[in-house]
């Protein structure tokens, strides 16, 4: 059956092309399928000739008969069979599954629960129109609210300061707090990214929970054909997630700020704001598949910036020359900084932790002993996740 099918291929009938970004005077393409939801990277003098030979296999034509015709009557030198096999790999072709496995979570992740929602798009529109209008104003508000009362309320102000990591003067019921919040920090933050596509036209497929590397919970909605969107509509699409972070971040110390709560209830709403605050910071990380990763790749049409960063290490520790540009390394450079800001003040919390523990502890049991463990523990969870993103590379 599948010698057949080769010999006469046909395409998918929904296989199209989108701008992707724009770089140095060159358009870039995404070209892909709805169906099998997967986009090749290709650029504007590849289009043309890729899209005449999608055109041809339509089951009547065999491979050798493509090429000749392409060569003789459009002028076009195709290798027709190198193309096939790289639409056949991505499961552009009728009768052929991918074998190539889509996305790093799918490679690196082990999934735990998947959602499938339903196709309620058209009715959950007008819907979701109205809740992005109410989310503008209520940020409007947020925001000047907030600035008012840092400016008025600022002894208010400095007692946050003083009650990031703590619930009364537990860092261990801080740290509690904070765990049960960053999951509905995770949901709102997904559930902004299904509004804003369904606002476009387009289908949130499943709400996945995945262990990443094994070890690190990640909540995310997999949205079929958001490579179909404009670049501007991608970007609100990614972007809504953090966005809507940053506005229960701003709501959350504006009310801390505005009304006189009983410390532990203030201190319980400030870990809602520190919760949003990390999903705001790690989501602007390039070194994992984060929103603002994916955001920067489009705004600047710098494609693959990790692969090209390890490059760039691995060259420069081999003496060539393989340069990022200006706009990656500042981003590079920001991004570290405040991951670094996130790894620091984490490390001072974890710090304030065990030694709370250790009062429960007996004392023959030995404070370096636990630092031990924990430290083994982190050195096994770093270098699991290291390695799962070098077999993704790989892949």
């Amino acid at each position: 059956m599948s010698e057949k099918i080769e010999n006469k291929p046909r395409a998918l009938n929904d296989i199209g092309y989108w701008v992707n970004f724009e770089k140095a005077g060159v358009i870039y393409y995404s070209l892909g399928s709805k169906t099998v939801d997967r986009y090749i990277k290709v650029s504007e003098k590849q289009v043309e000739p890729i899209m005449e030979v999608v055109k041809l296999l339509d089951g009547n034509n065999t491979l050798d008969y493509i090429e000749e015709y392409l060569k003789s009557e459009k002028n076009l030198i195709v290798d027709v069979k190198k193309l096939f096999n790289l639409l056949k790999s991505v499961g552009f072709i009728e009768g052929f599954k991918s074998d190539r496995i889509n996305g790093e979570v799918s490679i690196v992740g082990l999934e735990l629960i998947s959602i499938s929602f339903p196709d309620t798009t058209k009715s959950i529109k007008k819907i979701a129109k109205v809740l992005l209008i109410a989310w503008k104003l209520i940020f409007l508000v947020s925001v000047v609210a907030l600035i008012l009362g840092i400016f008025t309320r600022y002894h208010s102000f400095l007692e946050i300061r003083r009650s990031i990591f703590t619930v009364g003067d537990s860092h261990v019921i801080g740290l509690f707090w904070l765990t049960g919040f960053f999951f509905l920090t995770s949901l709102f933050h997904e559930l902004s990214h299904w509004c804003v596509a369904v606002n476009y036209g387009i289908r949130p497929d499943k709400l996945k929970i995945t262990l990443y590397s094994g070890i690190l919970p990640i909540i995310y909605v997999k949205i079929n054909g958001l490579y179909t969107l404009n670049r501007k509509e991608r970007i609100k699409v990614m972007s809504a997630g953090m966005l809507t972070n940053a506005l229960i971040f701003i709501i959350s110390i504006t009310v801390v700020l505005w009304i006189d709560f009983p410390k532990n209830v203030s201190d319980v709403i400030i870990k809602i704001a520190l919760a949003n605050g990390y999903m705001v910071v790690t989501n602007l990380m390039p070194f994992s598949i984060t929103d603002g990763y994916f955001i920067f790749t489009w705004l600047f049409g710098v494609n693959n910036l990790r692969i090209n960063l390890i490059k760039s290490l691995k060259e420069k520790s081999k003496n060539k020359s393989y340069k990022l540009n200006k706009i990656s390394i500042i981003y590079l450079t920001i991004s570290l900084g405040l991951f670094v800001f996130a790894i620091c003040s984490t490390i001072i919390w974890s710090y304030n932790i065990i030694n709370e523990i250790l009062i429960f502890i007996p004392f023959s049991f030995g404070k370096y002993t636990l630092v031990i463990i924990i430290g083994i523990l982190l050195l096994f969870i770093v270098g699991n996740i290291l390695f799962k993103i070098k077999k993704y590379i790989n892949e």
